[in-house]
Parts: structure tokens; C-alpha cells; sequence
């Protein structure tokens, strides 16, 4: 999960952590209603009592918490064989209001307390003790946690056998350090030519103490579900993508939530289609998923949230893949044209990224749009303008900083690109529809239009630079090369 401060990360992470403290009680209560008849036998229903500061609920009867959980039979039975063929013959005999007997349990917020609203097979101590198990949480405030812990004392109360030693010292030479060659009493050994150094592991950086730690309690746990809230938090950006590459790696067996906001954690070249990406969108108000694996879409110029770690000072944002690709053509023809007595046209290409939003996903990624010191400019299609008002209107009225921006058309052009030089976030609509209308097509039946395969191709061979793309060229690109 991907998101500014506040959106809610650790939110979703703190609820999910709350099932470690999720209890069975005998009363089938929703508020005051009672759902079962008197004298019956006593139907269990689950409650979890919730943190007010944990969920910034600091005003219980304003703030409420809903959210379903669905269980899997199948992972249910491993965890507590033969028990749900009982549960479910004891809740169709009972008196219960069958109507509120489902698969699915529905929790709602009473005050600060979490209720099931609805029943199920599934409620039952022994299958509920096994969930609460089966969760390891890590939250942001673990780097004080491990900083004031004695990693010497920590690692001993573990009680590791030499396999789960070996595994451990392991990970710390692939993590955090490839000297690292062992462990002996309280100290680490490093192997520098052949030759071999103990130094105390409570002398360790903080960063390194903090991971050790972590993984302490990562891989010597039987926890299914791990909840790791800022992994980044303390590491060196090389080390943040090696511990990625180590919970890609442990997912295969575990189910892993993270939460962050730093851009440089999740690369999709790392992670490719191994995780499932989901980032807060202002415009809906909470977290969707981005799809990097369709066909469609193209990792490798994707925008999303990775544009802020880039080091060309000038950016193009256009809806897909495909326009990434004519457009890097038509820019290519343009500076070959205005550079070609000075030949260094390729010089100039590398100063400006072209970027796609994922289509019609633009809409909930403009915010990651980086604004000063980059020169930044967002062009949509014609028939996107009224979406493109719809949702500046949107953004400029939201909460989240850096997220103000201005929509242009052909005949405001100038100012358009003015405002970016400046710094600041513009959405720029094209005259047409489609950047096909910009392209000589010629008709052909029997072998039709392939945007990603025809479009570039088509772009490549025309003797002319459509205008309006030419006037956004001269105005955006020549001036940054101007004053570069």
C-alpha cells in the first residue's frame, strides 16, 4: 500500500493486527438488538475492542470503523480439522434469525467496540485462538523497540536451534552486510581477506540493529500474515531493495501486507508480478489496485509514484503506453530538427522523461506528479477535459499537500506552459480526441491499426511534426534547453 501521510496505511494494517486481539463471547448482540430467542442455546459471536488512537477515532460516535471478513474453508480445516461440519449443523439448529447466518461476518463499530454482525461456522474458540496465531505485527515504532532492546539479550531469548542461527546470519550477509561470515557468543564475524573480525552486535548501527531484529522475528515466527509498517525505516536504498527481494521471496509461503510511502521501496522492475500494488487515491477517497501486468499497461515508463526519484528536470505525462512511445518519436524528430547543426540532439533527449498514467487510471495518480524544482506537464486527450476539470476541482479541494493543479487548452497554450516552467501542476488538453487524429493513417483492412505496434512507426515516417504537439515542443522543451 502506497500513500501519503495520513491516507490510512497504517490504518488498514492496525485493523488487520487487531484480530491478535479478537475474542469469542456467547452473547449474538448488534447494539441492543438481540438476534437469537431467549432460552436458546448460546450462539458465539466475536468482538474486537478497538484503540482509539490507533484509528485517530477521536471522535468514536463521528469516526466509524465497517469491514467484512471472509474465511476459506479449505485454510480453516488445516488450521482446526473437523470442526466446521459441527458448526455448522449447531448454527442451523438453533434459533438464530438465519438471515444473519453467512460465510461472510460483517464487524460494525459500536463506539470503539467491533461486533459481528452476521454468524458463522467460523466463530468457534479454537479456529479464532489459531487466527490470532497466525498474525506478526510490525509496526513503524519497532526502530525505538529494537534501538532499546540488547540485540545479544533479544537473539538468546529466541532459543535458535544452528539451522535457524545459520538462516539468520544468512540473511544478515545477503541484507545487510556480505562480510558477515558468522555469529560467536555476542559478537559478529566478518571475513575480510580470509581473515576474520568479531565486533559486538550491540555495537551495530541502528539500522542494522533494527533489521536484525526484524528478521528475528520475521523468520523464527509461524505467523501466515506479517505486517510491516515503513520497511524502508532506517535503510540504505540498496539494503531496501534487498529486503524487498527477502519478503518477495518469503511470500511464497507467508502473506505479507506493507505499508509506505517511499518511492524508492517499490520499484515493479523488483517486484514485477509477484505482489499485488494498491495506492491512495484522493479522488475515491481510499486505496485501489494499480494493474502493472496487463498488457496494456508498460512498467517501464510507468509514472505512478516513482517519477520523484527521477533526474530529468523536464516530464511529459500522457494517459498510455502507446502515446509514451509516439510521443518519444515526435520529440526525437523535433530536437533532431532544431539541434542538427549542433549535433547533440541526444543530449537533449535525456533531459526530459516521458511517463504514462495507465490510461484512465490518470485520474488517481496526478497527485504523485512532481512540481518544483521539475517542469512537469500532464497532456490528456480532448474528450478528457471535462473529466480533467472535474478532477483538479477535486484535488485542489483536498487535504493533501502538493496536489493543486490548473487545466489548459489549445488557445491558452502559452500560459499553460508557463505555469509549468514555474513549477507548478498542469493539465494540459489536447485540440483532439486521440493522438491518431495527430497521425497519417492510412486504411487497411486486412491488416488493421495497432496503436502500440503501427502508431510509432507511422509517427516515425511522417515528414511533418503535427503543430500543436510542435507548439508544445517549442514552448516547453526548447525553453528548459535554453536556459540549461
Amino acid at each position: 500500500m502506497i500513500g501519503p501521510n495520513n491516507s490510512g496505511k497504517t490504518n488498514i494494517l492496525e485493523m488487520i493486527s487487531k484480530f491478535q486481539n479478537i475474542s469469542v463471547d456467547n452473547s449474538p448482540y448488534i447494539g441492543n438488538v438481540n438476534l437469537a430467542k431467549p432460552g436458546t442455546p448460546a450462539v458465539q459471536g466475536i468482538t474486537i475492542v478497538l484503540n482509539p488512537e490507533d484509528f485517530y477515532l477521536k471522535n468514536p460516535k463521528k469516526n466509524k470503523i465497517d469491514f467484512s471478513i471472509l474465511f476459506s474453508k479449505e485454510e480453516i480445516e488445516k488450521l482446526a480439522p473437523n470442526l466446521l461440519a459441527k458448526q455448522e449443523k449447531f448454527l442451523r439448529e438453533s434459533s438464530l434469525d438465519q438471515s444473519f447466518v453467512k460465510q461472510e461476518i460483517t464487524m460494525i463499530n459500536i463506539d470503539t467496540l467491533l461486533r459481528g454482525k452476521y454468524f458463522s461456522p467460523f466463530i468457534h474458540s479454537d479456529i479464532i485462538e489459531e487466527i490470532k496465531r497466525s498474525i506478526l505485527s510490525c509496526p513503524e515504532a519497532r526502530l525505538k523497540t529494537y534501538r532499546d532492546k540488547d540485540l545479544s539479550r533479544y537473539k538468546e531469548d529466541m532459543k535458535l536451534r544452528s539451522s535457524q542461527r545459520r538462516r539468520w546470519i544468512d540473511f544478515l550477509k545477503q541484507i545487510v552486510d556480505p562480510k558477515i561470515d558468522d555469529e560467536r557468543y555476542e559478537n559478529i564475524v566478518r571475513l575480510i581477506n580470509g581473515e576474520e573480525f568479531e565486533d559486538a552486535l550491540q555495537n551495530q548501527g541502528s539500522g542494522v540493529r533494527s533489521l536484525s531484529c526484524l528478521a528475528l522475528d520475521i523468520l523464527f515466527s509461524d505467523a501466515k500474515v506479517i505486517l510491516i509498517d515503513e520497511p524502508e525505516l532506517g535503510l540504505n536504498p540498496f539494503v531496501k531493495q534487498e529486503f524487498m527481494k527477502f519478503l518477495l521471496q518469503l511470500s511464497e509461503e507467508r502473506q505479507i501486507f506493507i505499508a509506505t510511502h517511499d518511492p524508492t521501496f517499490v520499484n515493479p522492475i523488483i517486484y514485477r508480478k509477484l505482489a499485488n500494488v494498491y495506492v491512495y487515491s484522493p479522488i475515491n477517497g481510499g486505496f485501489i489496485q494499480v494493474d502493472l501486468t496487463a498488457g496494456d499497461k508498460d512498467p517501464a515508463t510507468f509514472a505512478g509514484f516513482m517519477t520523484h526519484t527521477s533526474l530529468k528536470n523536464v516530464h511529459l505525462y500522457v494517459e498510455g503506453p502507446s502515446d509514451v512511445y509516439i510521443f518519444q518519436v515526435l520529440l526525437m524528430k523535433y530536437l533532431k530538427l532544431i539541434l542538427l547543426e549542433k549535433k547533440h540532439w541526444i543530449e537533449a533527449w535525456n533531459r526530459v522523461g516521458i511517463y504514462h498514467l495507465a490510461g484512465d487510471f490518470w485520474r488517481h495518480l496526478i497527485y504523485t506528479v512532481p512540481k518544483y524544482p521539475y517542469k512537469s506537464l500532464v497532456i490528456l486527450d480532448s474528450d478528457k477535459k471535462k473529466d480533467a476539470l472535474e478532477v483538479s476541482m477535486k484535488y485542489n479541494k483536498s487535504d493533501f499537500s502538493a496536489t493543486k493543479f490548473s487545466v489548459y487548452d489549445r488557445p491558452n497554450l502559452t500560459s499553460a506552459i508557463q505555469d509549468a516552467i514555474n513549477g507548478n501542476r498542469v493539465i494540459y488538453c489536447l485540440e483532439k480526441d486521440c493522438i491518431e487524429d495527430y497521425l497519417d493513417l492510412k486504411h487497411d483492412l486486412n491488416n488493421p491499426y495497432n496503436k502500440r505496434r503501427d502508431g510509432p512507426k507511422i509517427a516515425e515516417e511522417m515528414s511533418q511534426i503535427p503543430e500543436e504537439i510542435k507548439d508544445i515542443f517549442e514552448a516547453f522543451i526548447k525553453y528548459e534547453l535554453s536556459n540549461s
